[in-house]
């Protein structure tokens, strides 16, 4: 009985399709007729039964009691008849199916029909109910399968039930292990059934029932032409299932409409079944659906030949490389492309030394650098690789290669190429054009930055470009260049114009350069002088395209010519002047020797020889002249004494050299009071201490003779004395007088007014410094200022004290000079109104100045280390530097340096910052005014 399982476990296993468990269970429910036609009575055929009957048959009555068993059954039970008959069928049954014989005998008391006549024919196969049921047997508990029919009564006898049974453990045995095979083929992945030779479904599979869309009931127990149809089943299905009935394992492919609209390509396989006798019994069927698989070949072969196609009508050139690295094959583009520059190529290896390459720069480029060799040793795809393949006639094929694996570790390459030769050139020629319109571009930017007026002009001199200055200078706009041509004539003037196109033609043959002076019309009208300078210029091939040139405007060099011709004269009138002005200082020089000669001749010696008159008188007679010959020798040399002072203060003043010069400015002016009675009001706006001493005498000498002048010829007894410094650069000083003034012009060099005006303005010209006459019709006397440069050596000494000279002083009185100390101040802020307020409110005290302003600290400290001020007015909040910071800096480097900290903070901190940086006063700007100015003259 386990020869089929056998079978159907081992075809499982070895993919084949099962043996369909319809066959074993048809097998088991086969039933072995009983050849008897007479009804069935327990009373008369009981004794016949056991020598015809092979089942085991029981008469129960309605309580479940044995009143009839066949021998069989004793046997089995191995209990004896007396013993067995009268027992309930209870006492035999497991307890699990105590409930089945219950549903037995109730279904004996209910209203089903009884079997009127019962044969032993029809014994089995008309019984209303089946059952199964565990006996308890000798050899255990086995299975038996109960028919049961009822009798009805009759002849004084109850109903009773009549049961036929057989022992079917070893059916339940082989279902069980059908089961387990059932549950396999469930798992399997493709559709299973079975097919009896009748043609007829025994078993299918759920997928089975999945690929026919049918449940298994429609389709086990039918025809294999019903579910197929009878055109396929007879035509493709029936000659292969004869096949394997005569034992042939059967394999073929086919498209089956298996559902409606549904075509699924199947690959079916018929394997023979058969029985322990060897005969077949049916085909068990393997079907697994390829459609996907199908379709794929199809649409594979389809695009072979799609690629064939394209292969073959590509435009760029494909090469195949094998996985040894040999080309195996090439398309037509592919093999026209090599075979211009390596001849036959096939078969090659893709790293022979064959192969010759060069890179961009026409140098040679390695084969194991190509972008075939690298996909194929580093099995990644290479793209865009540009490699030059020298052709036999000197030129080079340029191709773009792209190289990718094919799939697979030992698969070859397939390489991919582009003549991309003429793009190339075409990139070669654009890159010449750009280069050249770049050149252009240069030159034009070149040549409008050039300022010189630039010009090309063709062979026949026709004007072909000019620059941004050419039509700037001449007015010319935008022309084109065609308009350009012929424009020689309208810009040279008609005298120049023949010799300069003469030029142009002669330049041409043979090409030579040329210059020239020429006018030209300007823009605006005016005719100027230009140079102009042409030479040839020629192409690559040394053919001469036309002419080069250049304009210079020279109207300013001639100008500047004439200019210094005219300055040569000048300073030719200059050198006779300067002889002149010698001339008049040697006279100038003698005459004040005559002076001093006079000087010392009408007093000294007069004094001196009175003296000895007067000292031969007491030595000759000491008693006559007495005590008052003395007093008078002694008064003639003090007078003596006076004279020599006079005269060396003249010569020499001390104070010129000693002290500053508003010092010696008032000294003089004292003299010029007792000397001469000229009162002079002097005035020192801003005091000065010369470094070079050449200029302090040369001004110093200066006013000696301008005021000297106004004695002699401005007829009046005042005059006005100025100095003061302009802008820490210059020195000023005035000289005015309310006399009858005079004509600069007219007697600036008379003899009488010693080196006169014209001297003084030689010698101050020299110095740098200029003079300036303010005199004549509309002006009340005269005003002469002097102004001299001041040397860097006194700017440091120019700020900071003021004189003035309240008088000039008549014979016997001295000058009352009031000295009066200037604080100078610094004035640090970041807002411009803020110093502009606070530069108001200190500049309006006399003896305050604002002599520099900053708008941060480090502004502040540089302003400090020029300036030199006594205080700093400094605010707290500032940019980049802030007040306490810089105040720090300036205590650090300038101890003199007072500071004083403003603002308009309302927390007090910054006070304790500002004065722990340095500070002596730290105020609000609320009220700024009276408080800074009390603290400014108390610290200065």
């Amino acid at each position: 009985m386990l020869s089929p399982l056998a079978f159907l476990l081992t075809g499982v296993l070895l993919g084949a399709l099962p043996v369909s468990l319809l066959w074993l269970r048809a097998r088991w429910l086969q039933r072995n007729p009983v050849s008897a036609s007479e009804p069935v009575n327990a009373a008369r055929w009981s004794c016949r039964l056991p020598d015809h009957f092979a089942e085991s048959v029981i008469v129960l009555d309605g309580e479940g009691v044995l009143r009839f068993a066949t021998p069989s059954l004793y046997k089995l039970l191995g209990v004896e008849t007396p013993a067995l008959l009268g027992r309930n069928m209870l006492d035999f049954v497991h307890p699990q199916e105590h409930g089945e014989i219950i549903e037995v005998l109730q279904w004996l008391d209910g209203d089903a029909e009884c079997e009127e006549n019962v044969t032993l024919d029809t014994l089995g196969v008309r019984s209303r109910l089946y059952s199964e049921q565990r006996l308890s047997t000798r050899a255990g508990w086995c299975w038996f399968g109960w028919s049961y029919t009822r009798l009805p009564a009759g002849d004084g006898a109850d109903a009773a039930i009549i049961g036929v049974g057989r022992d079917i453990s070893a059916r339940r045995r082989v279902e069980q292990e059908l089961r387990q095979v059932e549950s396999i083929l469930a798992a399997v992945g493709d559709p299973v059934s079975f097919v009896d030779t009748d043609y007829i479904y025994r078993y299918v599979n759920a997928v089975y029932e999945r690929v026919f869309g049918k449940p298994r009931s429609m389709i086990v127990g039918h025809h294999v032409a019903d579910m197929l149809g009878e055109g396929v089943f007879s035509a493709r299905v029936k000659p292969q299932l004869d096949r394997c009935f005569d034992g042939e394992i059967v394999s073929y492919d086919a498209w089956f409409e298996l559902q409606p609209g549904a075509q699924s390509f199947m690959s079916v396989t018929y394997r023979p079944c058969r029985e322990n006798a060897g005969r077949v019994i049916g085909a068990a069927v393997i079907g697994r659906d390829n459609s996907a698989l199908r379709r794929a070949r199809d649409q594979t072969g389809l695009a072979l030949g799609k690629f064939r196609i394209l292969f073959e009508h590509f435009p760029l050139g494909i090469l195949v490389v094998d996985a040894a690295g040999f080309i195996t094959e090439a398309n037509p583009v592919a093999h026209r492309l090599l075979d211009s520059a390596f001849g036959r190529y096939q078969g090659r290896h893709i790293e022979e030394s064959y192969w010759r390459l060069v890179d961009a720069n026409q140098q040679p480029f390695p084969i194991e650098h190509s972008a075939t060799v690298r996909a194929f040793r580093e099995r990644r795809v290479v793209t865009d690789e540009v490699v030059g393949c020298p052709r036999s006639d000197g030129s080079v094929l340029w191709l773009n290669a792209t190289a990718a694996p094919l799939p697979g570790s030992d698969q070859g390459v397939v390489v991919v190429l582009e003549d991309i030769s003429m793009r190339i050139a075409a990139e070669a020629a654009q890159r010449a054009l750009v280069a050249m319109r770049e050149s252009e571009r240069r030159f034009r930017i070149m040549a409008d930055g050039v300022p010189l007026i630039l010009w090309v002009a063709d062979q026949q001199g026709r004007l072909e470009f000019v620059n941004g200055v050419f039509r700037q200078f001449f007015g010319l706009g935008s022309q084109a260049s065609e308009q350009l041509r012929d424009l020689w004539p309208q810009l040279l003037h008609r005298e120049d114009l023949p010799a300069f196109q003469q030029r142009l033609a002669e330049s041409a043959q043979p090409p030579c350069a040329f210059e020239m002076a020429c006018r030209v019309r300007r823009g605006d009208g005016a005719w100027r002088w230009m140079q102009v300078s042409a030479a040839p210029h020629h192409s690559s091939t040394g053919e001469v395209l036309g002419l080069v040139g250049a304009m210079q405007d020279i109207n300013a060099r001639r100008r500047a010519e004439a200019q210094v011709r005219k300055s040569r004269d000048q300073l030719r009138a200059r050198a006779e002047q300067l002889a002149r002005l010698t001339l008049q200082l040697t006279l100038s020089e003698q005459q004040e020797r005559l002076r001093i000669s006079r000087l010392l001749h009408d007093h000294l010696q007069q004094d001196m020889v009175a003296v000895k008159f007067q000292l031969a008188k007491l030595a000759s007679n000491p008693r006559v002249a007495g005590e008052d010959g003395l007093a008078q020798a002694k008064a003639l040399i003090d007078q003596a004494i006076a004279t020599g002072r006079t005269l060396n203060a003249d010569l020499n003043p001390p104070l010129l050299h000693q002290g500053s010069f508003g010092n010696a400015l008032a000294w003089l002016a004292q003299g010029f009071g007792e000397r001469h009675g000229l009162e002079v009001c002097m005035q020192v706006e801003h005091d000065v201490w010369f470094e070079r001493e050449e200029l302090r005498i040369l001004l110093f000498e200066s006013v000696r003779e301008l005021l000297l002048n106004v004695v002699k010829h401005a007829e009046t007894r005042d005059a006005l004395l100025v100095l003061d410094v302009e802008h820490n650069e210059q020195v000023l000083v005035r000289v005015e007088d309310s006399g009858r003034g005079f004509t600069p012009d007219s007697g600036a060099t008379d003899q009488n007014m010693g080196l006169g005006l014209v001297a003084i303005r030689e010698r101050i010209t020299l110095l740098g410094g200029t003079l300036a006459v303010h005199s004549g019709e509309g002006v009340a006397g005269t005003s002469i200022v002097l102004r001299v440069p001041l040397s860097e050596g006194s700017k440091n000494k120019t700020a900071g004290n003021q004189f003035v000279v309240s008088g000039a002083g008549t014979h016997g009185q001295q000058p009352v000079l009031e000295r009066r100390r200037t604080i100078r101040i610094v004035l640090v802020d970041d807002h411009v109104m803020v110093r502009q307020a606070l530069a108001s409110l200190i500049n309006d005290e006399p003896d305050m100045r604002v002599v520099g302003e900053a708008s941060d600290g480090f502004e502040a400290i540089e302003m400090v280390n020029r300036k030199q001020p006594d205080v700093v007015v400094m605010d707290v909040s500032m940019p980049e530097l802030n007040g306490a910071e810089a105040t720090r800096v300036i205590r650090a480097r300038w101890s003199q340096v007072r500071v004083i900290g403003l603002s308009v903070q309302e927390d007090q901190s910054w006070v304790e910052e500002m004065l722990d940086a340095g500070a002596e006063y730290a105020l609000s700007k609320a009220d700024v005014s009276e408080a800074l100015l009390d603290c400014l003259r108390e610290i200065a």
